[in-house]
């Protein structure tokens, strides 16, 4: 009995081990289970976030997206169109006639920009602030979006700090090398740019550049937008032989990959008409013109404003051509859809107000140049600043209209304060400054200040003949006359034979260049006229007299004036 209990007992002592171990088992399989469903129910609710998290993501793109679009449609014309509508509609019938006639001259577009300027842009940077301080990269992307329409609309003052911030949380959250990144420092270029800090442009530009080439690729959007701009600064700097390559790399680039008809291309191609036109090749120059104007108007309409940049630069070309009666209908053009598009204070329209004045003036249609000139310096001065190049063409212009009119104690400051200006802020060799160096020198030789003349044009000629060789040697011309007259005037034998120089070496450029009809050929041939007379004043029997009864001979053969 003993030995079966022992057995029994060994039985049973083995079943419970089995038991322990079956039980174990299970309890694992339970957590393991357990742990499976935990599992499962976090990835569905990292599945749920996750699609939460987009669908927030989509909303807040969609809610961007849209508020950007707002911000790119904002059209002070329009708003100036229904300002005047309201205020029409609010009058009594009998008083309607006598309150339309109270607003002419009243410039809508121009209110309409103000209101937007205090009700919706200085509010919504303010929102911007306020909601999306804990969110830096939209922050960065809704004052970019404000600080660009600012730009587009003139009001480049109040675009710098949006668009200064945008940059910085750029730069700081996404670095250097990012597509929005280089967005904003060519936007800041941009600005820069228009607000006449040419170097500090080409610098963001140049960045720009070389950022998208090592990041991105030499045909992407960004790095296309850089040649551009380079190109753009590189010429309003005078760097005119540096310019053109970046041009012609941007439009054939242009042309590549967005085809002939795109707005980029188009720009392009403008852009290349300029050139070709500050470098003297005007016959180069008009095919790129007319293109750029004939798809700007088909594809873009006669009011967009790439559109009215076309119709001014082709009118100012017109103008240099000599065919003035074509470039005032477009110069009146610009300027008249100018003021109802941007409004009487846009850069845009300071500029057609000025070139409108030029081609008066040029036409010796002094009386009626006045008023633009008057205008556009005095708006250059408020909005752009007294250094702006801008204003200081101004500046340059009034003097030469002064000048032209006979007001010559009048024109002076002027011509002496754009020169100042423009040694100052673009340098001594840009073609700016050494034309207002013509301008002062032309005034002093008909103050009969020849001495001065002298003295300021003769240092100016290195200069002004590596700047105006070639195609543009139409300046070069008129420098050399005045320096020419200059030293006429001087009553000094001695240099009669450098005045003779200029004045011939003038006469040849004008006769070829303009023809010898124009009335610069003819005021050169009167001047060679007198300088024989002189110096056979002060040397008869030198055969002098000859000279100038055959330079006499000359004039009564050209065509009347």
């Amino acid at each position: 009995c003993l030995a079966a209990g022992a057995v029994l007992l060994a039985l049973t002592g083995g079943g419970m081990g089995t038991f322990v171990q079956y039980m174990r088992a299970e309890e694992k399989a339970a957590h393991a289970l357990e742990q499976e469903r935990l599992a499962n129910r976090r990835a569905e609710e990292n599945e749920k976030l996750a699609l939460e998290r987009s669908e927030r993501a989509a909303e807040l793109e969609h809610v961007l997206s849209f508020q950007e679009a707002l911000w790119r449609e904002v059209d002070g014309t329009s708003m100036g169109v229904h300002l005047r509508s309201a205020l029409l509609a609010s009058a009594k019938t009998e008083r309607r006639d006598d309150l339309e006639a109270g607003v002419v001259g009243v410039n809508f577009t121009s209110l309409g920009l103000g209101m937007l300027r205090e009700n919706l842009f200085d509010r919504s940077l303010a929102a911007i602030a306020q909601r999306f301080a804990e969110q830096p990269l939209v922050k960065a992307r809704l004052l970019q979006s404000v600080a660009t329409t600012l730009r587009e609309l003139g009001l480049l003052d109040r675009a710098l700090a949006p668009q200064t911030e945008a940059l910085e949380i750029r730069r700081r959250e996404l670095g250097a090398g990012h597509a929005d990144t280089l967005l904003s420092i060519n936007n800041m270029g941009l600005l820069r740019h228009r607000q006449g800090q040419f170097a500090e442009a080409e610098e963001l530009y140049r960045e720009a550049l070389q950022q998208s080439r090592r990041t991105l690729s030499d045909d992407h959007a960004q790095a296309l937008a850089s040649l551009h701009n380079i190109g753009s600064v590189l010429r309003d700097q005078g760097r005119l032989a540096e310019s053109e390559q970046f041009f012609r790399d941007a439009l054939e680039q242009g042309r590549q990959m967005r085809g002939d008809d795109h707005p980029d291309t188009l720009t392009s191609i403008s852009n290349m008409g300029l050139l070709l036109q500050a470098q003297g090749k005007l016959g180069e120059a008009e095919p790129f013109h007319r293109e750029a104007l004939e798809k700007r108007r088909r594809i873009l309409g006669n009011d967009h404003p790439n559109t009215l940049t076309s119709i001014s630069n082709m009118g100012y070309l017109l103008q240099a051509k000599g065919e003035l009666a074509q470039a005032e209908a477009l110069c009146r053009e610009a300027l008249e859809r100018s003021r109802h598009v941007h409004g009487d204070n846009h850069p845009e329209t300071l500029a057609a107000l000025n070139n409108m004045g030029f081609l008066l003036d040029a036409q010796r249609k002094h009386g009626e140049a006045e008023p633009y000139y008057l205008e556009a310096l005095e708006k250059c001065r408020k909005i752009l600043g007294d250094d702006h190049p801008n204003t200081l063409i101004a500046i340059s212009n009034m003097g030469s209209l002064l000048r032209a009119q006979g007001k010559l104690a009048e024109a002076e400051p002027y011509c002496r304060e754009a020169l100042d200006g423009l040694r100052r802020v673009l340098g001594d060799e840009h073609p700016d400054t050494l034309i207002a160096i013509n301008n002062l020198g032309s005034l002093l030789v008909q103050a009969e200040r020849h001495q001065e003349a002298v003295t300021l044009l003769a240092a100016a000629e290195p200069a002004l003949r590596r700047v105006f060789a070639g195609d543009n040697s139409v300046r070069l011309a008129s420098f050399l006359r005045n320096l020419g007259k200059a030293w006429l005037g001087s009553a000094q034998p001695r240099v009669l034979a450098s005045a003779e120089a200029k004045l011939v070496e003038a006469h040849t450029l004008f006769d070829k260049m303009r023809g010898p009809a124009h009335k610069d050929t003819r005021d050169c041939v009167q001047s060679l006229v007198s300088l024989y007379e002189a110096w056979h004043a002060a040397e008869p029997g030198s055969g002098r007299d000859t000279q100038a009864a055959e330079w006499k001979a000359k004039l009564a053969a050209m065509p009347p004036k």
